[in-house]
């Protein structure tokens, strides 16, 4: 599977490979250019909140089973975590008001997601972790329609209150 990446300005900047069918799990995504640091995509434009989560497939699942959120992948946490500011910069200038961080529910999504509201807090945006509120063992790219459409309530009363 092969996606084009592109940034706010619609201007396709990396491709992202999967093997789909592989065992080989060390190199399942390969990005095109090498080394090209992927921005949050999608791209949500005039949204005031933004639903942050590790990888596309994440998204694509959230979005097939019809959540109506902004959500973007943040294309692994590291390097997120070290551009955090840069890499949510489209979305500040145009004034961005809440984040809400959904990465795995288990020891180092809970601890990433920590990081990264630690990194945003200093943006003057207000963040909320919700990891918790995925079911044990599972992601939200394996989540089904009625445990998607549960997640979406949740995180609209989240939103509500930040």
């Amino acid at each position: 599977l092969v996606l084009p990446i592109s940034n706010h300005r619609e201007e396709i900047v990396a491709f992202l490979t999967r093997e789909m069918y592989s065992s080989n799990t060390r190199n399942k995504y390969i990005i095109f250019p090498a080394g090209k640091s992927l921005p949050v995509y999608p791209t949500h434009r005039r949204t005031k909140s933004l639903i942050l989560v590790e990888g596309i497939f994440d998204v694509l699942n959230l979005v097939d089973k019809e959540c109506t959120l902004p959500v973007s992948a943040i294309f692994g946490t590291k390097t997120f975590i070290n551009n955090i500011e840069s890499k949510l910069q489209y979305y500040l200038v145009n004034g961005l008001q809440s984040v809400i961080i959904l990465l795995d529910n288990d020891k180092a999504g809970n601890s990433t997601a920590e990081q990264i509201k630690q990194g945003l807090d200093g943006l003057g945006v207000k963040v909320a972790i919700a990891n918790s509120l995925l079911p044990d063992s599972k992601d939200p790219g394996d989540l089904d329609r009625e445990e998607v459409a549960l997640l979406t309530k949740q995180l609209v009363d989240i939103l509500e209150k930040l």
